[in-house]
């Protein structure tokens, strides 16, 4: 019966006996959780402008054009030139078959833009208009996400808040066991991870584009919750 009962304070506490080394001691595992909402600060603009035409040359000198337009426009908005970056350039040939149903080669000409700023409203407003503006239409999306100052000042703030969580729980533990803790042997900590299903835990935002309904002042990014997990082992000593 003694060997049964030990058993079961062993599975609802988590209390494992330390073999030869620490006869007279006993050890506690305990899970700490930190948990924060937390608005993400730095906006990231995708644009993908597409030009399609039946002569190489037309295709690259139409996408040149439109290339041209957005970086024109995107400094006039206030952005410097040497944050508009380049993700891709390509030119792809592309069999299509016309209305008469004869076969002929068409020339797909693409270019990649992307710009990160400190996100605010006033210069998220300013894109909007912009895209508004624009005769052509273009594809082009914003994202958000931590940058890497917040990123670590939530990180510390996580770490603090899943010691604490663990500390509370096994001290509660260990009164309800009869023991006291007598210090810390160990401390291993998960990394920070999101309750939204996003690829990268830190992104989050809504595609729009420049001839849909969806595209409006005013939008903002969605609070991003993060979770950061540690686990502590106590040396426990009986009462």
């Amino acid at each position: 019966m003694k060997k049964y009962l030990f058993l079961i304070i062993f599975t609802l506490f988590k209390i494992t006996a330390i073999g030869q080394t620490f006869t007279n001691s006993t050890t506690l595992r305990m899970e700490g959780v930190g948990q924060e909402r937390v608005v993400p600060d730095v906006c990231m603009l995708s644009i993908q402008i597409e030009k399609f035409n039946s002569e190489f040359n037309r295709a690259v000198i139409e996408l040149d054009k439109a290339s041209k337009e957005i970086i024109s426009s995107l400094i006039q908005i206030g952005f410097k030139k040497n944050q508009i970056k380049s993700t891709e350039y390509k030119v792809l040939s592309e069999n299509v078959i016309r209305k008469e149903r004869k076969e002929n080669t068409d020339y797909k000409a693409s270019h990649g833009i992307q710009v990160h700023f400190k996100y605010n409203s006033s210069t998220v407003e300013k894109l909007i208009n912009m895209f508004k503006d624009i005769e052509n239409a273009y594809n082009f999306s914003l994202n958000y996400y931590l940058s890497d100052s917040l990123s670590e000042l939530v990180n510390d703030r996580l770490i603090g808040m899943a010691i604490a969580d663990s500390h509370k729980k096994a001290g509660l533990t260990a009164i309800a066991t009869q023991n006291k803790i007598s210090r810390v042997r160990s401390i291993h900590y998960s990394e920070v991870y999101s309750l939204y299903s996003y690829g990268f835990s830190s992104v989050c935002g809504m595609q729009v584009w420049n001839d849909s309904h969806l595209l409006q002042n005013g939008f903002v990014p969605s609070e991003i919750v993060l979770t950061k997990k540690v686990e502590l082992i106590y040396d426990l000593v009986g009462i």
